[in-house]
């Protein structure tokens, strides 16, 4: 028996329906609205929020849990869930490691992250080392083979860039009486050693901090 027209055609259309028929696709995005490009010193609270909007297929998605991470030593505030605008925010304190930090906002399916700049300054000049040049012998009056070499940190053993170190000598002369350290904390100086033989000091000094003594010999 021949199936007629009208049941090929019921079939036909039961088909189609149920091969074509899929899920609506769902896309959450996180995006940052305020609060990048920040700079703060160690330990200090960001003056703005970092404020982020969650997004569902383009509308704003309330009610959804937002996480933070961090790649230095930072912490949040505790972060609610978003608003019916889709907003939430937390406020970032830095922790005692200074550097260029990447913040990320995410939520548990987002595909889209939001990120964040933090720049975290050292503290004030607080510890000076001694990194090379120390204990050198030369001829009176020639200069020292090396420079005197030293590198200024924070309390937290960062390195301080652009810190002001006055350097002075018991006798012959410096190549400067103030350097500036660069972004690393080192900076330097060489020394002329007296005419006459004996025993050079060389100190170095910056305010707020401690100082280092090289020495030297002439014979």
């Amino acid at each position: 028996m021949k199936p007629d027209v009208a049941s090929l055609m019921v079939f036909a259309l039961l088909a189609g329906c149920s091969s074509g028929s899929t899920a609506p696709t769902s896309t959450v995005t996180v995006q940052a609205v305020s609060g990048d490009g920040q700079t703060v010193s160690v330990t200090e609270a960001a003056a703005a929020p970092l404020v982020v909007k969650v997004l569902e297929n383009g509308a704003p998605l309330s009610d959804m849990a937002v996480g933070f991470s961090t790649r230095l030593t930072v912490s949040f505030s505790t972060v609610a869930n978003t608003d019916g605008s889709g907003l939430t925010q937390t406020t970032v304190t830095a922790g005692t490691v200074a550097g260029i930090d990447t913040i990320t906002a995410f939520t548990s399916d987002a595909t889209e992250l939001a990120t964040f700049i933090l720049t975290i300054r050292p503290s004030a000049p607080d510890t000076l080392r001694k990194l090379a040049g120390d204990g050198q012998i030369a001829a009176p009056g020639t200069v020292l083979s090396y420079p005197l070499v030293i590198d200024v940190k924070d309390k937290y053993l960062n390195n301080v860039g652009g810190a002001s170190v006055v350097w002075t000598t018991s006798g012959g002369s410096l190549s400067a009486t103030t350097t500036t350290t660069e972004p690393d904390g080192i900076t330097r100086v060489t020394l002329t050693l007296p005419d006459g033989p004996g025993i050079t000091r060389v100190t170095a000094r910056v305010a707020g901090a401690d100082s280092v003594t090289f020495t030297a010999e002439g014979r």
